[in-house]
């Protein structure tokens, strides 16, 4: 049971760092959640930039 609690822990913790890397890199990238942002309509660049996000972190062919 211990083994399954670290384990647990482990992963939780792992998934805490990756939300706060996403978060922080979403950051940069304005037009993805500021509708008040010339280009937050344009879908193809909200493409490009989650493509861009994901390289970034690591994450190619995800998105």
């Amino acid at each position: 049971m211990a083994a399954n609690y670290v384990t647990l822990v482990t992963s939780q913790s792992k998934n805490i760092h990756i939300a706060e890397s996403l978060i922080e890199v979403v950051r940069n990238y304005l037009a993805l959640y500021d509708k008040r942002h010339s280009k937050h309509k344009d879908s193809l660049l909200k493409d490009d930039l989650w493509n861009k996000i994901c390289n970034e972190l690591g994450l190619t062919g995800m998105y």
